[in-house]
């Protein structure tokens, strides 16, 4: 016996499209797509109506591929900007009515156990004692594990579109800006510090996105697999550093950023650069797996639950 599955990640930047065949011995990827829509351009309190149009036209775009690829079942999940945004429900209504997707919103802890559970499956080697990291749109998870089980995760709202519209930035940022990021951080991660010096992780990994950019752009610096890859912190710094200070005329012609993102590509880059620095780790692994892979595996392995059921 074997399913189509469809999962559908609507992010506050980015919907994400997971199509995979599974049956009773392995999970198979048919398809992936993305798309940007950012959400949260204007926050997570009240979606923008540009933005949610260009949401629409992404799953419309789902839709089709969903058809193309015989798909059984659809499961697709909203997360900051959708469980936030008081217009949110109007969307997801919209949503129903034309592709008849049930969207569930998931709370901030939910999010960082489905990323976990990706991560861990693509990257199981860094998974026992290190610090989980996710960064959206809306919202930054982290997860901390020590000896295989989790000691804190948190989901915290200071994600990159977030950043954007309460710190505008000139071109190119400069130094008190860059400060004013990173103690935005500072404050709204007190807990997140806390437990860093508690449990004082060695390891860390970073989910897709990113990171996923960042892993690309050292290519033979990095030792990797299909699913996870392991970079050298001084690495990471060498690439990050300039970016965070470039243009953006220079993020254009970065072949590694993509154009859609490129303004938002240095919030990112100052986000990773301060966990690098309040972290003390000695390994960085990157993880191509996050939420929508994590996903799949819990609707897999419920559906190999259901079929042992007398």
């Amino acid at each position: 016996m074997k399913k189509n599955i469809a999962i559908i990640d609507l992010g506050s930047n980015t919907f994400h499209l997971l199509i995979a065949t599974i049956d009773e011995s392995q999970t198979t990827i048919l398809h992936k797509r993305r798309k940007y829509v950012f959400l949260a351009q204007t926050g997570i309190n009240t979606i923008a109506e540009e933005a949610l149009h260009r949401g629409l036209e992404a799953l419309a775009e789902f839709k089709a591929l969903i058809t193309e690829f015989g798909v059984d079942e659809v499961k697709a999940i909203g997360t900051a900007a959708l469980r936030s945004g008081v217009n949110a429900q109007t969307f997801i209504g919209e949503v129903k009515n034309r592709f008849q997707f049930d969207i569930e919103i998931i709370d901030g802890d939910r999010e960082a156990s489905l990323i976990q559970k990706g991560i861990a499956m693509a990257c199981p080697q860094a998974s026992e004692h290190a610090l989980m990291m996710d960064i959206g749109g809306g919202s930054i998870e982290f997860i901390l594990t020590r000896e295989g089980n989790t000691v804190y995760q948190e989901s915290i709202a200071i994600g990159l579109g977030i950043l954007n519209n309460e710190i505008p930035l000139s071109d190119p940022a400069n130094f008190q800006e860059i400060q004013q990021i990173k103690s935005r951080l500072n404050k709204s991660c007190h807990r997140l510090i806390v437990q860093l010096k508690k449990h004082q992780p060695k390891k860390m990994v970073g989910a897709a996105g990113s990171f996923e950019l960042i892993a690309e752009a050292l290519g033979s610096n990095i030792d990797s697999d299909d699913k996870c890859s392991i970079a050298q912190l001084e690495d990471m710094y060498r690439f990050i550093r300039p970016l965070i200070f470039s243009t953006y005329e220079e993020r254009m012609k970065n072949e590694f950023i993509p154009q859609k993102r490129v303004n938002l590509a240095v919030y990112a880059f100052v986000v990773i650069e301060w966990i690098l620095d309040i972290g003390n780790f000695d390994e960085i692994y990157i993880s191509k797996y996050s939420l929508k892979e994590g996903a799949l595996k819990e609707y897999r392995d419920h559906w190999l639950a259901s079929l042992r059921t007398p």
